[in-house]
């Protein structure tokens, strides 16, 4: 296999690490997860579940790209698995945190696999026209919403003419709700303001991407359901869910100033609710073509 041609000299990020309830978060960005093995092993279960959902791994119509980077790419199991699929490409994951790293978790990536440590937040450390594929998927709850505009430029610079970008991202709002999950999603929004944070920028995508620079832009709803009524999927997407209001305890119950015990009544009292009103969490893909 090649050297990786993406491969730059790695950089020392100043990330504040914190012990909150039990989970380690890095407090000195807008992220409203923890980032520790137990939010590894959710990553993980959600990239099955979306990729049950979406039958694969990509809808970019991908032929034989050389050169594919994932943008966020949280625990490596997207990228892994895409190295496998094109063996002939280099795979490029980049996030905060270089995935693999936890001993507690043995994880071996392909030779054509390889990581950059990154803050999105302060752009994309690769030449422009780099990648053939730019994938980036979840970040909702980690960016501000006045961020977003430069980081889709970035996804648009590095990538190639002719390349597809593809972003895959969450509206926090599941529909239709009843009053427990009504509560929790304006916590939710309240707490997301305070980080100056917009949980319905997946809304608003298609044209962002567009006013970056890609073009033949498009969206494609997914719509999960949420409880034992939607079969195995909506089983999955419970389980993930739970894991997720579990996993922002701590951030909604400070940033919206409510006690954790309103906000565990609440979700306890919205699983019911989920397969009562057969609520959904709708899911956007959208792609892009650099010009």
């Amino acid at each position: 296999m090649q050297d990786n041609p993406h491969q730059i000299s790695p950089r020392s990020l100043d990330l504040d690490e914190q012990i909150v309830d039990g989970r380690r978060i890095i407090a000195n960005v807008p992220y409203l997860l923890p980032k520790d093995l137990g939010e590894v092993n959710r990553l993980d279960f959600q990239h099955y579940m979306l990729r049950y959902a979406m039958r694969g791994n990509h809808l970019a119509p991908l032929q034989q790209p050389q050169s594919i980077l994932d943008v966020a790419c949280g625990t490596g199991r997207w990228a892994q698995e895409m190295a496998a699929e094109f063996p002939q490409a280099q795979i490029c994951g980049l996030d905060l945190q270089i995935p693999g790293q936890d001993a507690r978790r043995k994880v071996t990536f392909p030779a054509n696999c390889s990581f950059v440590q990154a803050n999105v937040m302060e752009g994309l450390p690769f030449p422009s026209s780099s990648f053939d594929y730019v994938h980036q998927r979840l970040l909702t709850v980690a960016l501000p919403a006045s961020a977003w505009p430069m980081l889709l430029r970035e996804l648009v610079r590095v990538t190639k003419p002719g390349g597809w970008i593809e972003l895959v991202e969450v509206d926090l709002e599941m529909l239709p709700a009843g009053p427990a999950m009504m509560q929790l999603y304006q916590w939710a929004l309240q707490a997301c303001a305070r980080r100056g944070i917009d949980p319905t920028i997946s809304r608003n995508l298609v044209g962002l991407l567009t006013q970056a620079g890609a073009h033949s832009c498009q969206g494609r709803v997914i719509d999960i359901p949420v409880g034992k009524w939607g079969g195995r999927l909506g089983q999955m997407n419970l389980t993930d869910m739970n894991a997720i209001a579990g996993a922002m305890r701590s951030f909604i119950a400070q940033l919206a100033n409510i006690s954790p015990e309103d906000y565990d009544e609440a979700t306890a009292r919205s699983q019911q609710e989920y397969e009562q009103m057969h609520a959904k969490v709708n899911f956007y893909a959208i792609l892009g073509q650099r010009p």
